[in-house]
């Protein structure tokens, strides 16, 4: 069905004639009358009742502006918001960011841009890096905050399809509690005397802590004894602290318990390996304006 004569139809509808049409349109009486003529006769039935005060909508009017007036007006709607998305920060923005990242840093920088550009609207995905990547290589994701860290093993974040640009850099550490630190005897840790320990991990297939094990010691134990996975940081946080494991975290989220004493640091010092919380985007895509005033906006 031609959606052009729909909507000429939903115009004479609203203005209960042809005249006030053509005017809101911006085309001839007659456009819309042969307009008007054609969908009456592509649907078999009569639309209106010429009266002698205007044209009078029949009952099949009447239920065809119910079933397209919300469709065309939505429609509508819809390219407007398209059309003002070129001019200015506007619509649906598809957000990804490790959960951690998420919950602590990234709701201020939504506030502070949605102050600024009220008309972005925000779909924020958590989770790990492994979901994020797919979610952005299919589409569904307009860009992400992904995890980079030092480490020579061959990465995801492939060169030939995404782009990275840093937002900053953290610390990260073996942290275990006070107890279990003591328990396992890891003032000297040695790579044997670790690799009997048990572990905590929020990323899938332990890449966390092979990356921490490739970083000092340039391997990785054949088996390690994962006692929890959880894609939650603050649950492994709390797991941490109850003696559960040692986990691979960012040392400022745990500058407090690491100044007290309630959580101890594995092997921490100046060669800690550096994990770059990068932006990442699809290389090829040519980013809205929306988004390139976002990415602005996060590294400023």
């Amino acid at each position: 069905m031609d959606l052009n004569r729909l909507r000429v139809f939903q115009t004479v509808y609203r203005h209960n004639s042809t005249v006030g049409a053509a005017r809101a349109l911006s085309v001839t009486r007659s456009a819309v009358s042969q307009s008007l003529s054609k969908l009456e006769t592509e649907v078999g039935v009569e639309l209106f009742t010429r009266a002698a005060r205007g044209l009078v909508p029949t009952s099949a009017g009447h239920s065809l502006f119910r079933r397209i007036d919300p469709f065309l007006s939505s429609l509508e709607s819809e390219v407007r918001a398209i059309k003002s998305a070129g001019e200015r920060p506007s619509g649906l923005l598809r957000l990804g960011a490790p959960v951690a990242f998420g919950r602590r840093y990234l709701p201020a920088k939504l506030a502070s841009f949605r102050a600024r550009h009220p008309e972005v609207e925000f779909a924020l995905e958590l989770g790990n890096q492994t979901r994020l990547l797919s979610l952005l290589e299919a589409g569904e994701l307009d860009l992400t905050i992904s995890d980079v860290f030092d480490d020579p093993s061959p990465s995801r974040l492939r060169p030939s399809l995404f782009s990275l640009e840093t937002l900053f850099e953290e610390r990260m550490t073996l942290l275990c509690s006070r107890d279990y630190f003591e328990q396992h005897g890891l003032k000297t840790a040695s790579f044997e005397t670790l690799a009997s320990c048990d572990f905590l991990t929020h990323q899938n297939q332990t890449f966390d802590l092979k990356s921490w094990f490739r970083h000092h010691f340039d391997k990785v134990p054949p088996q390690l004894n994962i006692a929890l996975t959880v894609d939650d940081s603050h649950a492994l946080f709390e797991a941490v602290k109850l003696s559960l494991g040692l986990a691979v975290l960012g040392s400022h989220l745990a500058e407090g318990e690491l100044e007290s004493g309630e959580l101890r640091a594995v092997l921490a010092g100046p060669t800690d390996e550096i994990n770059r919380i990068s932006l990442v985007q699809l290389l090829d895509k040519k980013p809205s304006l929306t988004e390139r005033t976002f990415v602005k906006h996060l590294l400023a």
